[in-house]
């Protein structure tokens, strides 16, 4: 009885050349993945940005044309309640139509999706910069047409992250739940000094340095999106005169 004949295989010279070729296609097109996987993040973080530029606007529409600055309880008068960026504008923005800042993790644009901690719920920061006192912190809503240079003045940017002593402030849902905590975690949620600059040391730094790349995302005052190169931002960008101060 004849045996079948078996027809060509591999043999195992052209296996591990087979083997070789993929590991090197591997190594060429996984870094290109990751690039493009990281830039894809990147440009959602701008688009949450833009998002919340529209709400900004919407926001100062209905009132006085003012956006919300400071979060905090200073300088109130009597009866009125303290206002926080990411209660005021999630209406805006598909989240409750409502003060209570308990449901203010229900809008999803709050998150970058680079931020290193998965758990943090606001991942941006506003802007305080005094433009009348440079020492100071603006705590209170601001008309829009107080700020300079609107096309170039950066209103929000990524909220930097780091371990430090005290460590960068993480805001979780359950804080919600000790309001004064909660309160406490958003006044970290502004940039008001150099020393919140990307160049600044990480003890103090609260604008983020490397979220993409070498760059930091912002929203301008005239509620674009865009990206600044981190460590050449200075208080100019903020809004202050070029003659207060450098980074």
């Amino acid at each position: 009885m004849k045996s079948k004949r078996r027809g060509p295989g591999f043999t195992l010279i052209e296996l591990l050349v087979v083997i070789a070729v993929i590991a090197l296609l591997m190594g060429i097109l996984l870094p290109a993945l990751n690039k493009a996987k990281k830039q894809g993040k990147a440009v959602r973080c701008l688009s949450n940005l833009k998002q919340i530029g529209y709400a900004m606007y919407l926001y100062a529409q209905d009132n006085d044309n003012k956006v919300v600055r400071a979060e905090g309880t200073k300088n109130l008068k009597p009866g009125q309640k303290p206002v926080y960026w990411p209660t005021a504008y999630m209406r805006y923005i598909g989240g409750s139509k409502t003060d209570n800042v308990s449901y203010y993790y229900e809008v999803d644009v709050y998150d970058c999706p680079s931020y290193p901690d998965k758990e943090q719920t606001i991942d941006y920061i506003v802007s305080s910069f005094n433009f009348q006192n440079p020492e100071g912190e603006c705590w209170e809503p601001t008309p829009l047409a107080n700020f300079p240079r609107p096309g170039s003045t950066i209103y929000m940017a990524d909220y930097a992250y780091h371990q430090v002593s005290p460590p960068m402030q993480i805001v979780r849902k359950e804080d919600v739940q000790n309001p004064d905590e909660f309160r406490h975690k958003l006044w970290w949620l502004d940039a008001y000094k150099t020393s919140h600059l990307p160049s600044a040391p990480d003890n103090s730094r609260r604008v983020a340095r490397e979220r993409h790349g070498n760059n930091t995302n912002c929203l301008f005052v005239d509620g674009h999106s865009g990206k600044m190169n981190s460590m050449e931002m200075t208080t100019y960008d903020w809004g202050l005169p070029r003659t207060y101060g450098t980074p």
